[in-house]
């Protein structure tokens, strides 16, 4: 049987004492990691803005990280559309007989959304006496807009409607996929 000297515990205690460091560490860059993900969580919030003498449907980042857009739509009439709110009021509005003014900002897959970033994709001067159809359409919910936006973290969310709270979807992210080279 081997002799244990002074020599071999002190070989055997310093192998234990860096494997238990070697756990600790990588357990702690585990914890870092939840953390910095958690932490840079973006939150997209979609809401009316109703001045007296306009209407902006605004969407903002009020999370702590970038939101990347993965998908907009707008649902009006049971129907389905593949478009930015933008793109939508400009396909309304042609089918106006009255010209009306339209201000918007175009939402297109990729963009991101910094965080505390505003984006209005409707701004319009409207006045309590003529009521700007488009706004009406938004104003009262007639027309919806879905937006799907991603994390750096590939973590997926949707908004549907003003005012509702981010949704965590069970999908993949593809813009951010696309974006990273994955």
């Amino acid at each position: 049987m081997p002799k244990w000297d002074g020599d071999k515990i002190f070989s055997v205690s310093a192998f234990i004492i860096s494997v238990a460091t070697l756990v600790t560490l990588m357990y702690q860059s585990k914890i870092m990691r939840e953390h910095q993900e958690k932490s840079s969580f973006p939150k997209l919030e979609l809401w009316h803005n109703n001045g007296d003498t306009r209407y902006q449907l605004q969407l903002s980042n009020t999370g702590m990280g970038p939101a990347i857009l993965e998908g907009i739509q707008v649902i009006y009439n049971d129907s389905i559309y593949d478009i930015d709110p933008a793109s939508f009021a400009h396909s309304y509005k042609d089918t106006l007989k009255t010209r009306w003014p339209l201000g918007t900002s175009s939402l297109k897959e990729g963009r991101v959304i910094e965080p505390g970033m505003k984006v209005y994709p409707i701004n319009i001067s409207d006045d309590s006496v003529r009521r700007h159809p488009i706004a009406e359409l938004f104003r009262t919910e007639e027309a919806t807009v879905v937006i799907r936006y991603s994390s750096v973290y590939e973590h997926l969310w949707e908004i549907k409607g003003t005012g509702t709270a981010p949704m965590l979807v069970d999908e993949d992210p593809i813009v951010i996929k696309q974006l990273l080279g994955d």
